[in-house]
């Protein structure tokens, strides 16, 4: 299986170009996010049937790689940290985006 891969950082520059059905996966040794973090690009599989969808996710999984979030999780993250800091840096977004990745919740920055 060919992927296409680009990193983190391009994908959060152009989240506009990003479709809405394509998740990124990254490597299931990730422990932290940055820029750099190399997300390949999956689409949801939507004309797979249920079965063809759930090989092709035991795949990659066995090629080393874990589900990540799809462009309106990004999207999110990113809007949330926004309402709460309007002129972010670039060190905010990427604790923002792990804060959300270990905690499944929107970073408050008022406590970190």
């Amino acid at each position: 299986m060919e992927l296409e891969s680009k990193p983190l950082g391009w994908w959060m520059r152009n989240l506009h170009e990003m479709p809405s059905d394509i998740w990124l996966w990254i490597s299931s040794e990730t422990d932290k996010l940055s820029p750099e973090t190399v997300c390949f690009i999956v689409d949801n599989g939507i004309d797979l049937s249920a079965e063809e969808q759930d090989q092709r996710e035991i795949d990659l999984e066995n090629s080393g790689l874990m589900c990540f979030f799809f462009k309106d999780q990004l999207e999110e993250i990113q809007l949330n940290l926004k309402a709460q800091k309007s002129n972010f840096e670039s060190s905010d977004l990427y604790e923002a985006l792990n804060y959300y990745w270990e905690n499944d919740a929107f970073i408050d920055l008022n406590n970190v």
